[in-house]
């Protein structure tokens, strides 16, 4: 479809020139202009949508080849086009060889710099705006994870913590500074448990297997003073691009515990009287 739109609208801008003259066309070359088109075309957007993917390495190189595709697709068509067209002068041709055309060439540049300049205004314009939606989402979204009543942890394949809210400084004892880029392990994994869950990670990664992702469990951390307590976790998994990262909600739970437990020992005092 785009190659047949550049196609129609040059053989149909040729159309509507005026002149004293036949226009013909040589088949075989206006074909060869047509093919042209519609290959380059579909090569430019082959490129575009396929190889400039958010996730690739060359995104932006594989962008400026599709606009260069595209550029050959135009002109390549265009004097494919002028070359297969033939003109026959009537009889009474008013041909000028002294007529002069610069002004019109300047009209042509300084309307196509403006068409320029206003595209290129609405890109910039509308990626500003895209850039500060954006950030306020961002915003919006950190607001919501500080204030959570769970701690909020993340990381990455590594191990490493990417995500580290203000309720997991309150459990934990670590600051958010101290947090980032540490192997979540070290930070809130008693020792005798931390290659089991290295283990897990890399059983994960290999099969998409995991016995407590999506599921509220009990287990036993540790704080930045090495004190062991009970938490309560759900973690899920996330892919973006190429990679996973896992989210924990994490809750202490020391105080429910003790209150269970002294309800148990009340239960059991009672019971024995």
């Amino acid at each position: 479809l785009l190659g047949l739109g550049i196609c129609g609208m040059h053989y149909t801008g040729m159309a509507a020139m005026k002149m004293d003259a036949a226009l013909y066309y040589k088949l075989d070359i206006f074909l060869l202009s047509v093919v042209i088109s519609i290959t380059a075309a579909g090569a430019a957007l082959w490129m575009a949508f396929t190889l400039a993917r958010q996730d690739s390495r060359f995104r932006e190189l594989f962008q400026m080849g599709a606009a260069l595709v595209m550029g050959a697709a135009i002109c390549g068509m265009h004097y494919t086009g002028m070359v297969a067209a033939v003109f026959i002068p009537y009889a009474d041709c008013r041909f000028d060889p002294n007529q002069n055309f610069n002004s019109l060439a300047v009209a042509v540049a300084i309307i196509t710099s403006i068409i320029l300049v206003i595209a290129l205004s609405i890109g910039i314009y509308k990626r500003s705006q895209t850039e500060y939606l954006l950030k306020n989402s961002e915003t919006r979204l950190r607001l919501m994870i500080d204030n959570a009543l769970d701690g909020v942890i993340s990381m990455d394949e590594e191990g490493r913590v990417i995500e580290w809210n203000k309720q997991a400084e309150v459990i934990f004892g670590w600051s958010y500074q101290e947090a980032i880029g540490q192997p979540l392990s070290d930070l809130i994994i008693p020792p005798p448990y931390r290659e089991a869950h290295k283990q897990g990670v890399k059983r994960f990664l290999k099969d998409g297997t995991g016995p407590i992702l999506n599921k509220l469990t009990e287990m036993s951390a540790i704080n930045k003073l090495g004190i062991v307590f009970p938490v309560e976790l759900s973690i899920t998994s996330q892919k973006i691009k190429n990679s996973y990262i896992f989210i924990a909600f994490v809750r202490d739970i020391t105080a429910r515990k003790r209150d269970e437990a002294a309800q148990a020992l009340l239960a059991a005092i009672v019971k024995s009287t």
